[in-house]
């Protein structure tokens, strides 16, 4: 007997940093992973704390909507959070 398909759960990591917040999505289907997109955003060293974090934050709300990511995982947290 086949084990039921198991429903991939888009998952968005995220390494922050205020020059350069790395990002990787992966789906993952019971035990197995698949790379789905990696990239960087980069803000501008010049500009002030909430341009930067507003860069930052413009950048992940794209990325959530463009792969419809449903997980979100941080360096440091060490755990899920529902998006």
């Amino acid at each position: 007997m086949k084990a039921p398909a198991t429903t991939p759960i888009r998952i968005l990591g995220i390494d922050p940093g205020l020059r350069s917040t790395g990002f990787g999505v992966i789906d993952k289907a019971g035990n197995k992973l698949a790379y789905v997109a990696s990239g960087c955003i980069k803000t501008d060293a010049a500009g002030s704390l909430p341009q930067r974090i507003k860069t930052i934050l413009d950048g992940l709300v794209e990325i959530t909507h463009d792969f419809q990511v449903r997980q979100l995982l941080t360096t440091g947290w060490g755990m899920f959070h529902p998006v």
